[in-house]
């Protein structure tokens, strides 16, 4: 019988603690057999072996999965017996790409980490079912140059692909390139790292998309680099780095503008945005120059402007803007 207190309450179970040390985990599915209660998510470091401590009925509707010990993970042990109804997995240890076709055919939302691979070409077989994605790269050790294909996944809806480690130096952060990606058309949310990491132009992955975070620009390219930055016409939310907006100097004019036409028209942002967010880096040296003449955002109604270094405004303000963050 169902205590009282849990009565419409959904549990998450933590097994935390080193295995040697916890309760027995047959005294513990005993007791909990004993008064069963609703279980909708496991975080475990205990590993895949679940029949040393979980059982079916304890199992039968979780959701959500999350593994973070280091022992080796076989996939199959993630069955229909235990997980019938999972539809949320997160894996905290690294991965090598071959082991997503292994995952559970029934996901929807996937978060994990990838080992590097010398690969230059490869399909990431995740389960066609997936709507969401959180995947963080390992560029620990280089460059990552593989192309990554992931445009068969036709019901992701919210991908997100970083590094595993961001190495933070005196000019910013640093973290070497984490291959280029191939992605769906149906997206609606998309966070990457670098805009370089898209094949294709950006304007090209769907006109579903209406959120887009890029997170910097590769410390590889040009400090003034003439990047053209096409933003999808669908956007109503976006978040890029300055740098696309920035020029090394204080004395940034509107001759100067007029002079550099590569420079001053290298983003075209949509009509429709409604909110956009500027991200900075630590080279104050730099100026972000908010071109309202070429940049007319009829809709935006959110500035945020999350940067330390020197702002120049040209033009007339939007009129709609009703909220600054700076």
């Amino acid at each position: 019988m169902l205590p009282s207190a849990m009565v419409n309450v959904k549990a998450e179970l933590y097994f935390e603690t080193n295995h040697s040390n916890a309760i027995k985990p047959g005294f513990y599915i005993h007791e909990y057999l004993q008064r069963p209660f609703y279980v909708d998510a496991i975080h475990t470091v205990y590993g895949n072996n679940f029949e040393h401590y979980l059982c079916p009925t304890l199992t039968q509707n979780v959701k959500s999965l999350t593994l973070s010990g280091t022992d080796p993970i076989d996939f199959t042990s993630i069955s229909q017996v235990f997980f019938p109804h999972l539809s949320f997995l997160q894996i905290e240890q690294q991965l090598d790409a071959e082991k997503f076709r292994s995952l559970p055919r029934n996901l929807k939302a996937f978060v994990g980490n990838m080992k590097n691979t010398n690969a230059s070409q490869m399909k990431l077989e995740f389960p066609e079912t997936l709507n969401k994605l959180h995947l963080k790269v390992d560029s620990m050790h280089g460059d990552v140059m593989c192309q990554f294909d992931i445009s068969h996944l036709t019901k992701l809806h919210d991908a997100r692909i970083e590094p595993s480690t961001v190495v933070i130096g005196f000019r910013g952060e640093h973290t070497p390139l984490l291959g280029s990606w191939n992605l769906p058309n149906n997206l609606q949310k998309l966070w990457i790292y670098y805009n370089r990491m898209i094949i294709g132009k950006l304007e090209t992955i769907g006109s579903s998309i209406t959120e887009l975070e890029i997170h910097c620009h590769y410390e590889g390219d040009d400090n003034d680099f003439i990047q053209d930055l096409s933003i999808p016409e669908s956007v109503k939310v976006l978040a890029i780095p300055s740098s696309f907006l920035s020029y090394t100097g204080r004395s940034i004019t509107l001759k100067f503008l007029k002079d550099h036409p590569q420079l001053r028209y290298r983003v075209k942002f949509p009509d429709g945005l409604m909110k956009l967010k500027l991200t900075g880096n630590s080279d104050i040296r730099r100026t972000l120059v908010l071109d309202f003449y070429v940049h007319k955002f009829p809709n935006l109604e959110e500035l945020i402007l999350w940067l330390p270094g020197h702002v120049n405004a040209i033009g007339k303000f939007p009129k709609r803007i009703k909220k600054i963050h700076a």
